[in-house]
């Protein structure tokens, strides 16, 4: 259930996430690459008109939390079965900068992890959060059992 408290932290991190964009949108810019903020909000972006899903994580971790339930609550699906991009870009941040980027080739990615990482994972990890847009399940997968060819790491320079 969405109260107040919830409202505060979704505010907290809505305003996080688009100080996050603003610097991921200058180091797109950088690369020379062409970005377009989706105001329809299908995708998070289009970069150089290809869909792309920008998920940002505060902090560094060696997992990335792949959202399956967004709210248990109303029945609110999670964007790993919502998003239709082409690549996910995950995040990794301290202090409001970006640190890393992983860009992940979403269709092989999903394929992946439906075909191979669950089956071999039938009881892993996942982490719930009531926090902001209710009671939420993300599936937690190790970055390091990611196939290289599904995912690119890049070191993001905040100088």
């Amino acid at each position: 259930m969405i109260t107040p408290n919830n409202q505060k932290e979704k505010k907290a991190f809505l305003d996080f996430e688009k100080e996050i964009q603003n610097n991921l949108d200058k180091y797109y810019l950088s690369r020379n690459h062409k970005i377009l903020r989706d105001p329809d909000k299908l995708h998070d972006l289009k970069i150089d008109g290809i869909d792309v899903e920008e998920k940002i994580r505060d902090g560094i971790f060696s997992d990335a939390a792949i959202e399956i339930v967004q709210d248990l609550i109303s029945g609110d699906i999670g964007w790993f079965t919502k998003t239709e991009c082409k690549f996910l870009h995950y995040i990794m941040c301290l202090e409001y900068k970006p640190i890393y980027l992983y860009r992940i080739n979403w269709d092989k990615f999903k394929n992946w992890m439906i075909d191979e990482f669950l089956p071999k994972h039938k009881i892993g990890k996942y982490c719930y959060s009531s926090r902001g847009w209710g009671a939420t399940i993300n599936i937690l997968v190790p970055i390091k059992e990611i196939p290289n060819d599904i995912i690119e790491k890049y070191e993001i320079n905040n100088g």
